[in-house]
């Protein structure tokens, strides 16, 4: 009697999800449920253990998820409830994104100031083993499933990194984490030469109401630039990457989406939020783990010659996904569509490329190995003409006491600025936003002359 209702039950799955297709394709249906039928049947009389009928069920679902692409997914109780959380900025883990490339589990982002951030895993890293346990053979939501657990409990991941020969171990402690999607800073560098650092780290429910918090507090800094930094940022809503973008421009497409027939099915535009900021030079950075919503940003900004992208190439998720209950605790993930930028650009696995390439560097680096060649010049020939400049500085020299003691800046401290609280990291020291300063000083110069 069971087995007959779960006969009827996966006979009526299909009209009810399909609705009344061609004759033939819903005879290779109906066999397909009858060999899906007869298998359901052997197991329940033929295995050696009794089974719960509900743990076929829903592991066949599993499977039928798995052979699609790897942002689909079916979500159970916990799953579902674990995405809702994000969306809302709050979750218990450790602060990473992950992904399925090649077989492979990868780390797609590493949130900062979150547990995994801390002890040192980044983005790009390789997982092979959670918990002692191999991830080879295994999908997305398995690894998924396996790495969750609750707040105080340690997760154990072992990862290959590019450029180390060895596995590296990590214990990390999970803890509830409250992701703090927007953090900006003002950085002057004199009057009326001030640049607006954004950081969105991630797009959840509030993001462009911060952004447009934010703006409005600057809006009487005569501000020479705005850069708004979608490094590292996985996405998430797509509403909220719709009015981000509206908040810098007047008017136009943001992103369409295409359906597996190649028809445009949904064109989002810029929406009024009674503020926008679209006359400021902007530079957008990205790099390779800026996904999903942070591309649809960056290309339309890109595509309506708002913002110089800066960086590098982006991860590369053009697809949609819908999130379908299937009753109040578990939900299908199914991508259903692709994104098409304004000028009709396609980024699935392609990503959005920068206009300007930017390599990452650590600053300190830089300065450490900094050439200082010597040049021959006019001033280092002896009897040269002083110029006026050397003149005064020599006049002053008189008056200064024989040890010289006049108040000088020592090189170790140069370029030091202490960044503010809120950021964690200041962004005057960081080599990629210092570029972005440079190019948007670039184009005001040129626009003057």
């Amino acid at each position: 009697m069971k087995n007959q209702n779960l006969l009827w039950l996966f006979l009526l799955f299909p009209i009810l999800a399909f609705g009344s297709d061609e004759k033939k394709s819903e005879s290779i249906q109906v066999q397909d449920l009858e060999l899906f039928n007869k298998v359901l049947y052997i197991l329940e009389t033929q295995y050696f253990q009794k089974i719960d009928n509900q743990k076929l069920i829903n592991g066949a679902i599993k499977g039928m998820m798995s052979v699609l692409d790897p942002h689909s997914a079916y979500l159970d109780v916990e799953l579902y409830k674990k995405i809702q959380d994000e969306t809302n900025g709050e979750f218990e883990g450790i602060g990473v994104e992950i992904t399925q490339k090649e077989g492979s589990i990868i780390i797609v982002t590493t949130q900062s100031e979150t547990p995994a951030y801390e002890a040192g895993i980044r983005a790009g890293d390789k997982i092979v083993r959670v918990n002692g346990k191999s991830t080879l053979g295994l999908g997305l939501v398995e690894v998924t499933q396996i790495m969750r657990g609750k707040k105080g409990e340690v997760l154990k991941l072992e990862v290959m990194r590019e450029g180390q020969a060895a596995v590296l171990s990590f214990q990390i402690k999970r803890k509830k984490i409250k992701v703090k999607s927007v953090i900006s800073s003002l950085m002057s560098n004199g009057e009326d030469n001030d640049f607006l650092f954004i950081r969105v780290s991630q797009f959840q429910r509030d993001v462009s109401a911060q952004v447009k918090d934010v703006l409005k507090k600057h809006k009487d800094n005569k501000l020479k630039g705005i850069i708004l930094d979608l490094r590292s940022n996985p996405g998430g809503l797509l509403d909220q990457a719709v009015e981000l973008v509206s908040l810098f421009v007047d008017e136009g497409i943001v992103v369409s989406s295409e359906d597996r027939s190649g028809k445009i099915m949904d064109v989002r535009k810029v929406v009024d939020l009674g503020f926008r900021e679209s006359k400021v030079p902007m530079a957008v950075l990205v790099n390779g783990a800026s996904a999903s919503a942070s591309e649809i940003v960056a290309g339309a900004l890109q595509d309506l010659g708002r913002a110089i992208i800066m960086g590098g190439t982006t991860f590369g998720k053009g697809s949609i996904q819908s999130l379908i209950p299937l009753n109040k605790e578990v939900a299908l993930k199914l991508t259903v569509a692709q994104y098409v930028t304004p000028k009709g650009r396609k980024i699935q696995a392609l990503g959005i490329h920068p206009d300007v390439e930017l390599d990452e560097y650590d600053l300190k680096m830089l300065k450490d190995n900094k050439k200082r060649p010597k040049y021959l010049r006019e001033s280092d020939l002896r009897n040269h003409l002083l110029s006026e400049t050397e003149k005064k500085q020599k006049s002053s020299e008189k008056g200064e006491s024989k040890d010289g003691a006049v108040g000088g800046q020592n090189e170790s401290d140069e370029g030091e600025v202490k960044g503010p609280e809120d950021l964690g990291y200041n962004p005057k020291q960081d080599f990629q936003v210092q570029q972005a300063v440079n190019i948007l000083k670039s184009s005001q110069l040129m626009k003057t002359k």
